[in-house]
This record gives structure tokens, sequence and C-alpha cells, in this order.
């Protein structure tokens, strides 16, 4: 294809540089360089495999933002593909060590609230018992609004809150 290319890290793929998304694994594309540094990090998550825990999923662009954003907040974190304990297949997860998975979280939370300000009175609501679309009162454990239809939260207390 030519000196420079794009590698898909889902399926491995070679694309023109102008190219940003494989249209097969729905993958943000990289260079050859980046996709070394995904393959580094994956293996040093191996190394570690039961010190790490799992603390969002997404596509490559999002988890990425989230592990400079905790580079940043100097947590370590790990940006791996899909598959195993973390993020389904083709997806891509963010790992941190477990000793750091509170703290990681907590700038997580700061971080999207700080992005999307909306999110604090949603928050807000749902603590009080209140349906964050509609304002209607919900029952700790209702999966969704009563007046709405909202979903409030799964069976395995999954909750809405951050996009």
């Amino acid at each position: 294809m030519g000196e420079q290319v794009k590698i898909c890290p889902g399926c491995g793929g070679e694309f023109y540089p102008h190219v940003d998304m494989c249209d097969s694994c729905e993958v943000r594309l990289v260079f050859p360089e980046e996709l070394g540094e995904l393959e580094r990090q994956e293996a040093a998550v191996h190394e570690a495999e039961g010190k790490l825990v799992c603390i969002e999923e997404g596509a490559i662009g999002r988890v990425s933002e989230l592990a400079k954003v905790l580079d940043e907040a100097g947590i370590e974190a790990h940006v791996v593909k899909g598959g195993g304990k973390c993020a389904g297949d083709g997806g891509f997860g963010l790992l941190v060590h477990q000793s750091h998975m509170e703290k990681a979280t907590e700038v997580l939370e700061k971080y999207w609230l700080t992005i999307h300000p909306e999110l604090a009175e949603t928050k807000k609501r749902m603590e009080s018992g209140l349906c964050p679309a509609c304002g209607a009162k919900v029952g700790g454990s209702a999966a969704e609004c009563p007046d709405c239809g909202l979903f409030l939260g799964g069976p395995d207390g999954d909750t809405p809150g951050r996009p």
C-alpha cells in the first residue's frame, strides 16, 4: 500500500493514511508505531494480570482519552484490546492497578463532570430518589422510571450517569 499506512488493531488490516476507521471492526486505525505501543501495553498487562482491574470499556479513542486523563493525574493506566476480563471482542478496556482503582474512579468521575456539567444535576436527582429525566419519584431498586420509562439501572447494579 505504499510507505505510509495505518493498521487496524482489531484485524491487522492495512489502510491508506487518510482513512481513520476500519470498516470491518469499527476501530480507530493507528500508525504502525502506535500499534507497537498498544502491543507493549498489552504485554505489560499480561505480566501483571492478577493485579489490574478494568475500570472502563469502549472505543479506542474514548479509552485512550481516559488513559491520558489518568496519566496526567499520575495514575498508570493500560489500554488493552477486547477479550479476556475487560471489553468484549473488538472493544478496548482501560485497566489500572487494583491499589489505584478508587483514586482512578474519582479522577474519571471528576473529568466527566468537568466535560459534562449537566451530569451533576442528573447525579443529584438520582441520589434523591428522583428520575433524572422527568423528576418522578422512583423506588431504590426500580430498573426504570414508572412515569417516563427511562432505564435507571440493570440487575447487576449498573446505573447510568456517565456517557
